[in-house]
């Protein structure tokens, strides 16, 4: 059974580009740098090519708004698949982890990011009658990281406990709320 790939990506060369032309296609991930630049050469009116990334289209997970941009037309060929590549096998949690650390700066690169998502944790908040930091003080009251005797349970407030939490270590991101503990 062979993989189906569901992300692609679009490349030119400058020299089809400054010519007006479109000489462009898409390719999945799998695709080796050869079948590229055989597609190009036949079609380009230079022959030596410089070529550059025309256009992506990555499915990101749908809570990242504004995902960030992780293949940029001055990526090389090889660079630019691999990445292709390593983004189709990734799960949803890694690619939402990811795009968390290249947000907040604590990785640089996307496959630096990849290898660091073991050190996120996101804690999913998916009830809409209670706020996120709400969601993070019962979480971890829940998960027992904090005493509540059960006879102040009624009067605990947990959106403070989770206020303060936010003030810590963790953070909201693309509607969850993550933390980093590296």
């Amino acid at each position: 059974m062979s993989k189906k790939y569901k992300n692609k990506i679009c490349f030119n060369d400058w020299a089809s580009y400054n010519a007006g032309r479109l000489n462009i296609k898409w390719f999945k991930a799998g695709t080796k740098a050869a079948e590229v630049i055989e597609f190009l050469t036949a079609r380009s009116p230079s022959h030596d090519l410089e070529i550059f990334v025309a256009d992506t289209s990555l499915n990101w997970p749908e809570e990242i708004d504004s995902p960030p941009e992780i293949i940029s037309e001055h990526c090389g060929l090889d660079d630019a698949l691999n990445i292709l590549e390593l983004f189709d096998a990734a799960s949803n949690d890694d690619l939402k982890a990811a795009a968390f650390l290249l947000y907040e700066g604590i990785a640089e690169e996307f496959e630096e990011a990849l290898t660091m998502t073991d050190d996120v944790n996101i804690i999913e908040c998916n009830s809409g009658m209670m706020s996120r930091e709400e969601e993070l003080g019962y979480y971890f009251v829940e998960n027992g990281c904090f005493d509540v005797p059960e006879h102040i349970e009624n009067y605990f407030d947990y959106e403070k406990l989770g206020r303060e939490l936010l003030f810590d270590n963790y953070t909201k991101f693309a509607g969850d709320i993550y933390e980093y503990f590296n």
